[in-house]
């Protein structure tokens, strides 16, 4: 934590806040001049916020490296930050405008969306309340459903208390550029790489339920069912459109947030959905057994990784 500059009483004989008697007019002037500027410097100094998100892991990690912070945590592994164009020109209205985005800065993502079996190990712990049904469709390592978006944020703090990490949900931004992993195709849909109405064929219906996480083929990124099986909660307020959103890809909040942006589509969703520009949304305290979540936190890569990409278009 950056340190504060103190104000201290004047004393007498001080260098710096003390005139001597033979110094008068311009002389006096110029010493409290010099004092104030001394005083600006200090305390811009200490208190500045680093351009450097500040992570409550200190590790330097590389683009790509897995990351488990404990036996019953998510498995994750590190993005590099670069710039993208989120959005869709023929997409819905809530899809545009279509702009870059260029996030700045690492970030590691789960692997997987949050399991039942992961979910039970907080509620074992006492750090989630709230003990979801299946469906009868079974638990284990199927994705986690009928949560909502306040209690994946008992489960975030949960892990945070346990790791001394900073879990979170990912930003819109975030999770689109890491759905996309670097492709160059205006979007992505889910048909053939998730579980959703039709995507695994123009025929055949992939699944009428969920199904256990890494059934299908990962992302270039190593993330498994960016696109169906469930919705994801992230961290954003729901806005209708992209116009003013932050071109750092930083989560939109406000105070009187209500409905939330859900993304990726799910396993009752046809494959027009489930693409990486399409948006959902639904009220912050809803449960659904098609919307889930997964987790992501900060982390510090070296300087060539953090701003080798900031300036390029890595996504078309």
């Amino acid at each position: 934590m950056p340190r504060r500059s103190s104000t201290q009483p004047e004393r007498s004989g001080s260098s710096v806040t003390s005139i001597s008697p033979e110094v008068t007019g311009l002389g006096r002037s110029a010493l409290r001049f010099a004092a104030l500027t001394f005083s600006i410097f200090l305390t811009a100094s200490c208190t500045t916020t680093p351009e450097k998100p500040i992570s409550a892991d200190p590790k330097i990690y590389k683009s790509g490296a897995l990351i488990q912070d404990c036996v019953d945590c998510p498995k994750m592994v590190v993005i590099e930050p670069g710039s993208f164009d989120m959005g869709s020109r023929r997409g819905e209205n809530d899809e545009k405008p279509r702009r870059q985005v260029t996030l700045r800065h690492g970030f590691a993502v789960g692997i997987y969306e949050i399991t039942f079996q992961e979910w039970t190990t907080c509620v074992e712990a006492g750090g989630c309340r709230h003990m979801p049904g299946d469906e009868d469709w079974g638990r284990a390592q199927r994705p986690l459903i009928n949560v909502s978006w306040n209690d994946a944020q008992d489960y975030i703090a949960w892990l945070n208390n346990t790791t001394g990490m900073d879990y979170r949900l990912l930003s819109e931004a975030e999770w689109e550029y890491a759905a996309r992993a670097e492709s160059n195709a205006i979007d992505i849909s889910g048909q053939g790489i998730g579980n959703c109405r039709y995507c695994y064929s123009e025929s055949t219906r992939s699944a009428d339920m969920t199904v256990p996480v890494g059934q299908y083929p990962p992302n270039s990124y190593r993330l498994h069912d960016m696109l169906g099986n469930v919705w994801e909660w992230v961290a954003d307020c729901y806005v209708p459109t992209y116009r003013g959103a932050p071109a750092d890809g930083v989560a939109r909040n406000k105070s009187n947030c209500e409905a939330r942006s859900i993304r990726g589509g799910s396993w009752k969703s046809f494959y027009g959905q489930t693409r990486a520009a399409n948006r959902g949304r639904a009220e912050q305290d809803i449960r659904r057994n098609d919307i889930g979540f997964r987790v992501a936190r900060t982390v510090l890569l070296n300087e060539h990784q953090e701003t080798a990409k900031a300036g390029a278009s890595s996504t078309k």
